[in-house]
């Protein structure tokens, strides 16, 4: 609930969001809610595998995994699918609202979006 009451806060005085607000708020949260989730969970993560802990710990097929190439510092690492995933649903968001017909959302219908969203993909 935080990512809403920041854009409540910010934005109190708006009717009206247009569709670029809603794709640069889209790529902001992509990058930094992945950057948040890799800097808390990439550290212990990274401890279970070296201890062994881990699901598919193996290290053999952790070194010819994909993992294996990924960056392995918490920043890049969510940096990194920050981008990757802003890349994924920022052009799927917006070619929907496109194809809907839609130039953007009243603001509390964006307010009352954004935890939809976050709900639906972040809890994953």
């Amino acid at each position: 609930m935080l990512n809403p009451a920041i854009a409540w806060l910010g934005n109190r005085q708006m009717t009206f969001v247009p569709l670029s607000g809603i794709v640069v708020d889209t790529l902001i949260t992509c990058i930094v809610m992945s950057l948040l989730v890799s800097l808390f969970t990439t550290p212990a993560a990274q401890k279970q595998f070296r201890n062994g802990q881990g699901a598919g710990s193996d290290a053999n097929l952790v070194e010819r995994a994909v993992l294996a190439h990924l960056p392995t510092k918490a920043w890049s690492l969510g940096l990194l699918v920050g981008v990757i995933a802003a890349g994924v649903v920022t052009p799927l968001m917006y070619a929907a609202f496109r194809v809907l017909g839609s130039a953007g959302l009243s603001f509390w219908e964006f307010i009352i979006l954004k935890p939809c969203i976050r709900q639906r993909w972040g809890s994953r």
